[in-house]
């Protein structure tokens, strides 16, 4: 039996319902790795390393003085701040060999904690002033599910700030210095605190919303170029819904036209992760009161060896410029 041959035009219809039936699929498949790489980006930005772990608020798992004077630091303390933000931070004290003439923050960057910068915390100190180093939010010891790149970590230290003025800690005026994360931190926290008089910014970024892309193609090579624009953007603000937090306002850029801080960026110039160019925009919105050095070939990782000593000589400069004052202030220890 021999069947009617498929006549030209019902060849077309066959060839065409195939072509669309397949348009579907890839389409569907599409959307559905674009949603699902969405919801993996937003949670890879706002997950904080500590998402799940339970810190007691008493200080019970606070160090004894003696594993303190073993890690090279003179206190150990746990502040818990309360609603409306309730967080539990940790933090170490490093104390100069005299009275201080004045306190300085030292901010430790994503995904690290407090005890990678003790070296830099006891250099501050010998410079002789009071060392407060933080767990920042979700890091090291402190409590926290989501990072929200500075719209409640600099809120965190102002209130940190208030709880150790109550208790006499703070002497002198108040500086910071931060590194990536942390100094995108000290910014914002020197924009809401009209204490900060000081910043030493090395490596920092200059929004949420500026650094995505960037670190998308720097990991992604090749693929981030085919990656639109508006995808990243709607993960920055899918991470912003996971967080609860605008990440509009995660911008050191907006911070550092607000603040009366004097502010030193040091970055280097082979930064691919946070480019050199955040810090160039960051100088160019204050040029009144901040300071710009581009390290020649440190980039994001090697410009924390300081060879250029762009952070030991003139970042510490930069602090005594703006921190001291005539008198120390007498030493107080908790």
């Amino acid at each position: 039996m021999t069947g009617k041959p498929i006549s030209r035009l019902r060849w077309r219809r066959v060839a065409r319902n195939l072509a669309l039936a397949a348009f579907v699929v890839i389409a569907s498949a599409a959307l559905i790795v674009a949603i699902h790489g969405r919801n993996w980006m937003a949670r890879a930005i706002a997950t904080a390393p500590n998402a799940g772990k339970a810190f007691a608020p008493a200080p019970g798992d606070d160090p004894s003085s003696s594993q303190c004077h073993d890690i090279g630091v003179d206190a150990h303390l746990r502040v818990n701040l309360g609603d409306p933000d309730p967080v539990s931070l940790s933090l170490y004290l490093v104390e100069p060999k005299g009275p201080p003439r004045g306190t300085v923050l030292v901010l430790h960057g994503i995904r690290s904690d407090k005890l990678w910068f003790i070296g830099q915390a006891q250099r501050v100190a010998a410079e002789g002033y009071r060392v407060v180093l933080p767990d920042l939010r979700g890091h090291g010891r402190s409590s926290g599910e989501w990072l929200s790149y500075g719209v409640r970590e600099a809120n965190d230290l102002r209130r940190l700030l208030d709880d150790l003025d109550h208790r006499g800690l703070v002497a002198g005026r108040v500086g910071v210095v931060g590194t990536s994360y942390g100094a995108a931190i000290a910014i914002q926290l020197a924009g809401i605190d009209p204490r900060v008089r000081a910043v030493v910014a090395v490596a920092p970024f200059s929004s949420l919303h500026a650094v995505v892309p960037d670190y998308a193609r720097h990991y992604l090579p090749g693929v981030a170029a085919l990656i639109p624009d508006a995808f990243l953007s709607a993960g920055v603000a899918q991470a912003g819904q996971l967080g609860t937090f605008d990440p509009n306002a995660a911008s050191p850029l907006l911070a550092i036209a607000r603040t009366t801080a004097n502010v030193l960026l040091i970055h280097g110039q082979a930064d691919a992760n946070i480019p050199p160019s955040h810090s160039v925009v960051l100088s160019v919105a204050a040029p009144d009161h901040t300071r710009l050095i581009l390290v020649p070939g440190d980039d994001h990782f090697s410009i924390v060896s300081d060879r250029s000593a762009a952070i030991s000589r003139d970042g510490m400069a930069w602090l005594h410029r703006w921190l001291d004052t005539e008198e120390p202030a007498a030493a107080t220890r908790p």
